[in-house]
């Protein structure tokens, strides 16, 4: 009996012990991870018509949230683990690789690490800063050529200067954040009354861009205290950022698809766009944007070199 009596208080012992480690980790995590866990999580490798429902561009947002949030509460803080840019920037393309393997179709992830050769500079604010408006003029004159392929209409070209001009101001401190956040539930209203369909021709690119952008705002509205300012700039222009990541992204998949195969491939641009408004994202947030100051010297002159190769 005194045996029984001795077991059950150490297997009572056992699961209070259990229970209070359980409950002081649970404790112990960051407000990061409480802010992104109530996002509904998407099936994995969901069937790709699934995402091309007009209705679901705020998917994209979703998930451009979650992945966000475990890249970041993931991300090594310890500041003499990066020594160079290339490690940092490898390091950021390794993360963005693994913590998307849920939730891409296996089709589009196994094209992932060859386009994280392309996105993992976005995550250098400066770096997509030159690539949007200095690069050969500013990436926006593509979008000018879109128009003329019949790609995007002109609602979304007038909406895309707007927004690289949105981007310009906001990184320049003309524009406030609380500002970017507006216009771009003001651009969703707007988008509603063009009754772009499923079936519609035009539409696509910018309803992808819109969706990564208001989830964005609400990402980061639950996360302030990791917004990251660059000395450069005068606010920490992380909605703009992650809109203009998702456009650069997705832009250039329909520009490249358009010229290479005479169609764009849709499902290719949304989840480019995914991936390019994730890498801006990353690199909006402390830790990762003083990883990449602290080891950056060339890595403007090479993201504009990858992207340039691709036009």
């Amino acid at each position: 009996m005194k045996k029984l009596k001795l077991l059950t208080a150490v297997v009572v012992a056992v699961v209070i012990g259990a229970g209070i480690f359980y409950a002081c980790q649970k404790e112990s995590m960051s407000n990061l991870n409480k802010s992104y866990k109530n996002i509904p999580n998407p099936e994995p490798n969901p069937p790709l018509d699934n995402y091309f429902s007009f209705d679901n561009y705020a998917m994209y947002g979703e998930l451009h949230n979650i992945i966000l949030g475990n890249i970041i509460h993931n991300f090594n803080e310890d500041e003499d683990f990066f020594v160079e840019e290339d490690q940092v920037m490898n390091y950021i393309a390794n993360l963005i690789n693994e913590n998307s393997n849920e939730f891409l179709p296996d089709e589009v992830y196994d094209l992932l690490p060859e386009k994280l050769e392309i996105y993992k500079y976005l995550s250098y604010t400066p770096c997509l800063y030159e690539i949007c408006f200095h690069f050969e003029g500013g990436i926006i004159k593509y979008f000018d050529e879109m128009h003329a392929f019949g790609i995007i209409d002109e609602f979304e070209l007038s909406s895309f200067n707007e927004i690289f001009s949105l981007a310009k101001n906001n990184f320049e401190g003309n524009v406030t954040n609380e500002e970017v956040v507006e216009y771009f539930r003001e651009l969703k209203l707007r988008m509603d009354e063009q009754g772009y369909e499923e079936t519609s021709s035009t539409g696509k690119l910018l309803g992808i861009v819109v969706g990564i952008s208001l989830s964005s705002s609400e990402f980061w509205e639950q996360n302030i205290d990791i917004q990251y300012t660059y000395p450069c700039y005068a606010l920490p222009a992380v909605v703009v950022t992650d809109g203009i990541g998702a456009a650069v992204g997705g832009g250039i998949e329909a520009y490249r698809t358009y010229k290479q195969e005479g169609a764009v491939n849709w499902k290719d641009v949304g989840w480019s766009a995914l991936e390019g408004g994730v890498s801006a994202s990353i690199g909006g947030s402390s830790p990762a944007g003083k990883a990449v100051v602290k080891c950056a010297s060339n890595l403007i002159s090479k993201g504009v070199s990858v992207i340039k190769k691709l036009f």
